[in-house]
């Protein structure tokens, strides 16, 4: 409610409360929604997941993609006035982009990646540390 309010005084009443919730609501929803995806999928299947660098790699990739879809908004919205029309035409490019999942393909190397690099950091897998008493 407080960032709504904020947001209409900052257009000096040009976009209204109920708009300025939306488009914070929506943009909130786009940087949560991939990450809470790739946390599911990986609780679901975490026998298979090899380290915690996988976690780590797909989430940290699933927030940033996220951060971009949420910054065009911005600039769709009128919200933010910046030139991204060449990053954008980047991340256009990535499979599934034009779907909405721009985030996918990324996350997944994200993944693979992060992987790999705490293999050989030969770090020990805190989740599936055993306790013993």
């Amino acid at each position: 409610a407080t960032a709504g309010q904020w947001v209409e005084a900052w257009f000096k009443g040009k976009i209204s409360y109920r708009q300025a919730s939306l488009m914070i609501t929506v943009a909130i929803f786009m940087i949560l929604f991939p990450m809470s995806v790739v946390l599911t999928f990986l609780g679901l299947g975490k026998k298979w997941v090899p380290n915690d660098g996988a976690w780590k790699g797909a989430v940290w990739v699933a927030f940033i993609m996220s951060l971009f879809d949420a910054l065009n908004l911005a600039v769709i919205t009128g919200l933010v006035n910046i030139d991204i029309s060449g990053l954008m035409n980047i991340i256009n490019q990535i499979p599934l982009a034009k779907q909405g999942f721009a985030w996918l393909i990324p996350t997944i190397l994200g993944y693979v990646i992060g992987a790999v690099v705490y293999k050989f950091k030969k770090k020990e897998s805190v989740a599936y540390e055993v306790w013993d008493n």
